[in-house]
């Protein structure tokens, strides 16, 4: 095997919902992203016409390269199908990374479950001592 999908987060809502904000937290913790591969593009050159509810909405995979400055860039696929969007990085074993890089990108990429399913504190119960 030459590479494997290390899946780090699943999230219950629709691809539009999530790609923008994915990439502006990664973008404000200084890192680069650079899309590489958009399945929809490229099947059809012309997808004006895919909304939420298309069957053409059905299934949807990014490629994004996320780098900083000091790095060789970590491989981030992004994979939506309907209501569901899931985070991966790849590990290619002719290609090594930075751990630290992807620890800081599945954290910083975490901060997505705050985003979309805030919990509120005062709900939560307190600790008994």
């Amino acid at each position: 095997m030459c590479s494997s999908e290390t899946i780090f987060l699943v999230l219950p809502i629709y691809k539009e919902q999530v790609i923008q904000q994915a990439e502006q937290l990664l973008t404000a913790a200084g890192l680069n992203v650079e899309h590489t591969f958009n399945l929809q593009n490229a099947m059809a050159p012309d997808n004006n016409s895919i909304t939420l509810e298309s069957p053409n909405n059905f299934c949807q995979i990014f490629i994004f390269l996320v780098y900083s400055e000091s790095s060789k860039p970590v491989t981030l696929i992004i994979h939506g199908q309907y209501k569901k969007t899931t985070f991966g990085l790849v590990r290619a074993v002719h290609h090594p990374t930075d751990p630290q890089l992807e620890s800081f990108i599945i954290e910083t990429l975490s901060q997505l479950k705050n985003t979309f399913f805030p919990v509120d504190d005062s709900s939560t119960p307190a600790l008994v001592e």
